[in-house]
Protein backbone atom coordinates (compact mmCIF):
# COMPACT_ATOMS: atom_id res chain seq x y z
CA UNK A 1 0.00 0.00 0.00
CA UNK A 2 2.94 2.37 0.55
CA UNK A 3 4.00 4.46 -2.42
CA UNK A 4 7.62 5.57 -2.48
CA UNK A 5 8.53 9.23 -2.71
CA UNK A 6 5.46 10.79 -1.11
CA UNK A 7 6.59 12.81 1.93
CA UNK A 8 4.56 14.78 4.41
CA UNK A 9 4.97 16.59 7.71
CA UNK A 10 5.34 14.49 10.81
CA UNK A 11 2.56 14.53 13.36
CA UNK A 12 3.85 15.18 16.86
CA UNK A 13 1.17 15.20 19.55
CA UNK A 14 1.34 18.16 21.91
CA UNK A 15 0.44 18.08 25.58
CA UNK A 16 -1.67 21.22 25.30
CA UNK A 17 -3.78 22.64 22.52
CA UNK A 18 -2.61 26.09 21.50
CA UNK A 19 -4.80 28.97 22.74
CA UNK A 20 -5.47 30.00 19.14
CA UNK A 21 -6.79 26.52 18.25
CA UNK A 22 -8.88 26.46 21.45
CA UNK A 23 -10.55 29.72 20.34
CA UNK A 24 -11.24 28.33 16.85
CA UNK A 25 -12.72 25.12 18.25
CA UNK A 26 -14.96 27.09 20.60
CA UNK A 27 -16.32 29.04 17.63
CA UNK A 28 -16.74 26.07 15.27
CA UNK A 29 -19.34 23.47 16.25
CA UNK A 30 -18.87 19.73 15.71
CA UNK A 31 -18.97 17.73 13.58
CA UNK A 32 -16.11 19.34 11.67
CA UNK A 33 -15.22 18.43 8.09
CA UNK A 34 -11.82 19.82 7.16
CA UNK A 35 -9.93 20.63 3.99
CA UNK A 36 -6.44 21.77 5.00
CA UNK A 37 -5.99 24.11 2.09
CA UNK A 38 -7.60 27.10 0.45
CA UNK A 39 -10.88 26.49 -1.26
CA UNK A 40 -10.98 27.94 -4.72
CA UNK A 41 -8.79 27.15 -7.71
CA UNK A 42 -8.21 23.42 -7.09
CA UNK A 43 -11.58 22.66 -5.49
CA UNK A 44 -14.80 21.72 -7.26
CA UNK A 45 -16.74 24.64 -5.81
CA UNK A 46 -20.13 23.38 -7.04
CA UNK A 47 -19.55 20.12 -5.22
CA UNK A 48 -18.23 21.90 -2.13
CA UNK A 49 -21.24 24.25 -2.05
CA UNK A 50 -23.68 21.39 -2.47
CA UNK A 51 -22.07 19.46 0.38
CA UNK A 52 -22.17 22.47 2.73
CA UNK A 53 -25.85 23.08 1.90
CA UNK A 54 -26.98 19.46 2.23
CA UNK A 55 -24.98 18.95 5.41
CA UNK A 56 -25.92 22.17 7.17
CA UNK A 57 -25.51 20.47 10.59
CA UNK A 58 -21.75 20.17 9.91
CA UNK A 59 -19.00 22.78 9.98
CA UNK A 60 -16.74 22.88 6.91
CA UNK A 61 -13.24 24.19 7.61
CA UNK A 62 -10.57 25.46 5.22
CA UNK A 63 -7.62 27.83 5.46
CA UNK A 64 -6.65 31.09 3.79
CA UNK A 65 -4.33 34.07 4.07
CA UNK A 66 -6.93 36.26 5.78
CA UNK A 67 -8.59 36.45 9.19
CA UNK A 68 -11.09 33.99 10.67
CA UNK A 69 -14.28 34.08 8.57
CA UNK A 70 -17.66 32.42 8.92
CA UNK A 71 -20.25 32.20 6.18
CA UNK A 72 -23.12 29.88 7.02
CA UNK A 73 -21.52 26.60 8.06
CA UNK A 74 -18.25 27.32 6.21
CA UNK A 75 -15.28 28.55 8.21
CA UNK A 76 -12.05 29.94 6.82
CA UNK A 77 -9.21 29.89 9.31
CA UNK A 78 -6.01 31.89 8.98
CA UNK A 79 -2.96 29.78 8.26
CA UNK A 80 -1.50 28.44 11.48
CA UNK A 81 1.62 26.53 12.51
CA UNK A 82 1.82 22.92 11.30
CA UNK A 83 1.41 21.52 14.82
CA UNK A 84 -1.80 23.60 15.13
CA UNK A 85 -3.14 22.15 11.89
CA UNK A 86 -2.65 18.69 13.39
CA UNK A 87 -4.48 19.86 16.54
CA UNK A 88 -7.39 20.98 14.37
CA UNK A 89 -7.33 17.63 12.57
CA UNK A 90 -7.40 15.81 15.92
CA UNK A 91 -10.60 17.71 16.72
CA UNK A 92 -12.27 17.15 13.35
CA UNK A 93 -14.47 14.31 12.15
CA UNK A 94 -13.58 13.90 8.47
CA UNK A 95 -10.80 14.95 6.11
CA UNK A 96 -12.22 16.29 2.85
CA UNK A 97 -10.59 16.47 -0.59
CA UNK A 98 -13.17 17.75 -3.09
CA UNK A 99 -10.70 18.37 -5.93
CA UNK A 100 -11.91 19.50 -9.34
CA UNK A 101 -11.01 16.47 -11.45
CA UNK A 102 -11.53 18.35 -14.71
CA UNK A 103 -8.12 19.89 -14.01
CA UNK A 104 -5.52 17.32 -15.12
CA UNK A 105 -3.04 18.31 -12.41
CA UNK A 106 -5.66 17.54 -9.76
CA UNK A 107 -6.82 14.33 -11.39
CA UNK A 108 -3.31 12.86 -11.27
CA UNK A 109 -2.06 14.22 -7.94
CA UNK A 110 -1.62 12.52 -4.59
CA UNK A 111 -2.35 15.33 -2.12
CA UNK A 112 0.10 15.28 0.78
CA UNK A 113 -2.75 16.34 3.07
CA UNK A 114 -4.09 12.81 2.66
CA UNK A 115 -1.17 11.50 4.74
CA UNK A 116 -1.63 14.23 7.33
CA UNK A 117 -5.28 13.22 7.69
CA UNK A 118 -4.15 9.60 7.94
CA UNK A 119 -1.58 10.38 10.65
CA UNK A 120 -4.41 11.27 13.03
CA UNK A 121 -6.62 8.43 11.74
CA UNK A 122 -9.30 10.61 10.15
CA UNK A 123 -11.72 9.09 7.68
CA UNK A 124 -11.19 10.81 4.32
CA UNK A 125 -13.63 11.51 1.51
CA UNK A 126 -12.23 12.52 -1.87
CA UNK A 127 -13.25 13.02 -5.43
CA UNK A 128 -11.91 10.35 -7.79
CA UNK A 129 -8.20 11.07 -8.16
CA UNK A 130 -6.38 8.52 -10.30
CA UNK A 131 -3.62 7.74 -7.80
CA UNK A 132 -5.79 7.23 -4.72
CA UNK A 133 -7.37 3.90 -5.65
CA UNK A 134 -4.54 1.98 -3.95
CA UNK A 135 -5.53 3.53 -0.59
CA UNK A 136 -9.06 2.13 -0.53
CA UNK A 137 -10.68 1.17 1.85
CA UNK A 138 -8.77 3.63 4.05
CA UNK A 139 -10.57 6.47 2.28
CA UNK A 140 -13.78 6.90 0.33
CA UNK A 141 -13.59 7.92 -3.31
CA UNK A 142 -16.66 9.44 -4.89
CA UNK A 143 -17.75 9.55 -8.52
CA UNK A 144 -20.35 12.32 -8.08
CA UNK A 145 -21.95 14.70 -5.61
CA UNK A 146 -24.52 12.19 -4.35
CA UNK A 147 -21.81 9.62 -3.53
CA UNK A 148 -19.59 12.25 -1.96
CA UNK A 149 -22.33 13.49 0.37
CA UNK A 150 -23.37 9.92 1.27
CA UNK A 151 -19.73 9.07 2.04
CA UNK A 152 -19.31 12.19 4.18
CA UNK A 153 -22.41 11.22 6.17
CA UNK A 154 -21.22 7.64 6.53
CA UNK A 155 -17.73 8.75 7.60
CA UNK A 156 -19.21 10.85 10.41
CA UNK A 157 -20.42 7.61 11.98
CA UNK A 158 -17.03 5.90 12.05
CA UNK A 159 -16.11 4.76 15.57
CA UNK A 160 -12.94 6.09 17.20
CA UNK A 161 -11.80 2.53 17.87
CA UNK A 162 -12.26 1.47 14.22
CA UNK A 163 -9.44 -0.71 12.87
CA UNK A 164 -9.38 1.58 9.81
CA UNK A 165 -8.17 4.43 12.03
CA UNK A 166 -5.19 2.37 13.17
CA UNK A 167 -4.37 1.37 9.58
CA UNK A 168 -4.59 4.99 8.42
CA UNK A 169 -2.24 6.09 11.18
CA UNK A 170 0.28 3.46 10.11
CA UNK A 171 0.15 4.53 6.44
CA UNK A 172 0.33 8.22 7.38
CA UNK A 173 3.31 7.64 9.65
CA UNK A 174 5.13 5.62 6.99
CA UNK A 175 4.81 8.56 4.59
CA UNK A 176 6.10 11.14 7.07
CA UNK A 177 9.39 12.87 6.33
CA UNK A 178 10.80 11.36 9.52
CA UNK A 179 10.32 7.84 8.14
CA UNK A 180 11.49 8.65 4.62
CA UNK A 181 14.90 10.08 5.61
CA UNK A 182 16.87 7.30 3.92
CA UNK A 183 14.93 7.77 0.68
CA UNK A 184 15.52 11.53 0.78
CA UNK A 185 19.26 10.97 1.32
CA UNK A 186 19.34 8.54 -1.60
CA UNK A 187 17.55 11.03 -3.87
CA UNK A 188 19.87 13.86 -2.74
CA UNK A 189 22.90 11.73 -3.61
CA UNK A 190 21.43 11.06 -7.06
CA UNK A 191 20.79 7.40 -6.35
Amino acid sequence: MQQQGKLTSTYQPQERISPRVVRFLQDIPSPRIVYTGEIGARIDMDLYSRATKEMSHCSFLSFHAGNFEKKGNSYKLPWVEKYEIFQILENSSVGFMPYDTKIMHNLHCVPLKLFEYFQVGLPVVSTKLVNLKCFEPLLSISENAEELIAQLKSSLGEKLESSLRHKRKSVGESHSTKNQTDLVKLIARGF
